[in-house]
């Protein structure tokens, strides 16, 4: 499980970690919808003034896929990771790095996650046989009547 958490954590067009070479980085007159190849996969999204901005997702060619909202050219705002074997992380970036609690289900394992600045601070595990939790679902929505909803955030 720690392995999966130490996945890819700043999936995107331009910044440095995603193999875009010169060629694949948006020109300054890129606007409206747009896709951009590079050598992991594809980004597909909103461009404003050449730059990733508003929703996008990036398909890398191993089946991992990322989807959620850019601004300046890095995540920034809500946003979900899925990995090619079914596990998915989701939550809210700011300039490009994890912030805030994120949801990450693997391996049948649900756990909660506080970043700050990127750098995780706590991980609190939620429930196990979490089978079928979808991103954005709430304990409520599923027929598992063992999820612990009340999790100490201090």
């Amino acid at each position: 499980s720690q392995q999966m958490m130490k996945m890819k954590q700043k999936a995107g067009p331009g910044n440095g970690n995603d193999a875009t070479n010169e060629s694949g980085r948006a020109s300054s007159s890129r606007e409206g919808l747009a896709t951009l190849h590079f050598d992991g996969g594809s980004f597909e999204g909103e461009w404003l003034h050449g730059v990733a901005s508003g929703q996008g997702s990036v398909y890398f060619k191993n089946g991992d896929w990322f989807s959620g909202d850019y601004h300046n050219n890095r995540k920034h705002g809500h946003g979900v990771y899925h990995w090619a074997d079914g596990g998915w992380e989701e939550g809210t970036y700011y300039k490009g790095k994890k912030e805030g609690w994120h949801r990450w289900y693997a391996c049948g394992e649900l756990w909660d996650l506080e970043y700050r600045a990127g750098v995780m601070k706590q991980a609190c595990k939620v429930a196990d046989r979490a089978f079928g939790l979808r991103p954005g679902e709430s304990y409520e929505d599923t027929d598992e009547g063992y999820f612990n909803k009340d999790i100490s955030r201090t």
